[in-house]
């Protein structure tokens, strides 16, 4: 078995392993807790516990037989200590990974920084800002919409600046025009997914500012 997904909670055992009890069932056949599922009937004996680290669990160990009694209390409390090396183990690696993407979201916000710099010109600004997010995240189409109304939010139907295929938001369910208005109605991040021709996409709206002055806003649309 490669994978196998079930509602923990559902289980008694994993009840229990959830509020980080160490379980074991010797004999499962006679455990009236043991809930025999198809293609596993052949578990006669089982023992689990929750690999948890501080408050959280993170997953868990189990051991299964084919041998009534093979797993006991002993069995339970050894499988806990391991489990307590495993939780630090998964937890450095995940700190690890946060560090690491950390650094990367640093390199392309630096990278898209120096492509911004290099122009005073407001267009080419924006456009370097777009190209640079749809290069970095992997983005298919970007575009800034300025704001054309005196203290109310219109959103001109058109973008000022655009990066990436219009033809990747051929069809979408909600026009850029209606996102960019709630972006700047808010003045927040936005995000909602999207029916377009080829399926759904996610769109993404910053609020643009020039200092305390609402500009207008930015989409990106992602797959």
């Amino acid at each position: 078995i490669r994978a196998l997904s079930f509602e923990a909670s559902a289980h008694d055992n994993y009840r229990r392993m959830l509020a980080g009890e160490a379980v074991c069932m010797p004999e499962t056949h006679s455990d009236p807790a043991w809930e025999v599922r198809p293609g596993f009937e052949w578990i006669r004996s089982w023992a689990g516990v929750p690999i948890r680290f501080g408050e959280e669990i993170l997953g868990f160990l189990n051991l299964d037989s084919d041998t009534p009694g093979a797993f006991g209390e002993e069995t339970a409390h050894r499988l806990a200590a391991f489990a307590a090396h495993a939780a630090v183990a998964m937890n450095n690696a995940r700190l690890y990974q946060r560090l690491t993407d950390e650094h990367v979201k640093l390199v392309r916000v630096y990278e898209i920084g120096q492509r911004v710099s290099g122009s005073l010109l407001p267009d080419e600004i924006l456009f370097s800002l777009l190209d640079g997010v749809l290069e970095a995240y992997g983005g298919s189409y970007a575009a800034a919409y300025p704001i054309s109304g005196e203290g109310a939010f219109d959103i001109p139907v058109g973008p000022s600046v655009s990066a990436g295929s219009v033809e990747a938001i051929a069809g979408a369910s909600l026009p850029p025009e209606i996102v960019a208005a709630r972006v700047a109605q808010h003045q927040a991040p936005y995000q909602e997914v999207i029916q377009i021709a080829s399926g759904r996409a996610w769109t993404s709206g910053v609020p643009l500012f020039v200092g305390d002055r609402l500009w207008g806003t930015a989409l990106v649309w992602s797959p």
